[in-house]
């Protein structure tokens, strides 16, 4: 928290007069980029930034709407208040591009991060991959189905939640060096 105030306030002082984008269109969409991947990461990371987020996260358990939608509500009432009281149309239609690229942002890296995969493994040790993945408490979590184990074939297939992906290939790599190891997106 302190480090995070400090440097902000090293840049804003190295910052001061040097206007990096003179566009603020340009500057909406990537600080929506910007905004959204950060906030994304700290919500990966089982944190918030402290702002609307909170809610966000609150809301998503008792609702049925994704945390992109919800913050874009949430940003989307603050930008219409704003409108109300400051009664600036142009800003407000800047914010509102800002906030639709943040909301944008997560909801695309949230769905790659959730989204499940069919993991197809080739190995001569097929049978020491099976019992290395139902023996690890965190990858066993993970695995939807043991479709395929066949000797003959040296393939094991495997349907299991992207999260833990990179978690899973280096368990099968560990097992079998010279397995051959393919992730696929699944509907």
């Amino acid at each position: 928290m302190v480090a995070s105030s400090f440097f902000i306030d090293v840049i804003a002082a190295q910052t001061v007069k040097a206007i990096i984008i003179d566009d603020i269109l340009v500057s909406g969409v990537f600080g929506g980029l910007l905004v959204g991947t950060s906030i994304l990461i700290v919500k990966m990371g089982g944190a918030t930034t402290g702002g609307s987020d909170i809610v966000a996260r609150i809301l998503v358990k008792k609702t049925s709407f994704k945390f992109s939608h919800l913050l874009l509500m949430m940003d989307a009432v603050v930008v219409i208040l704003g409108v109300i009281t400051f009664k600036d149309y142009t800003m407000a239609a800047y914010c509102l591009i800002t906030i639709v690229t943040t909301s944008k942002t997560i909801g695309h890296y949230a769905k790659q991060a959730e989204q499940e995969k069919t993991i197809l493994i080739f190995s001569k040790n097929n049978v020491e991959i099976q019992l290395a993945i139902t023996q690890n408490e965190s990858v066993k979590g993970d695995v939807l189905k043991l479709i395929h184990n066949d000797k003959e074939e040296k393939m094991v297939l495997v349907t299991k939640s992207g999260k833990r992906l990179r978690e899973t290939e280096k368990l099968v790599y560990k097992t079998d060096p010279q397995a051959h190891f393919l992730a696929l997106e699944s509907a």
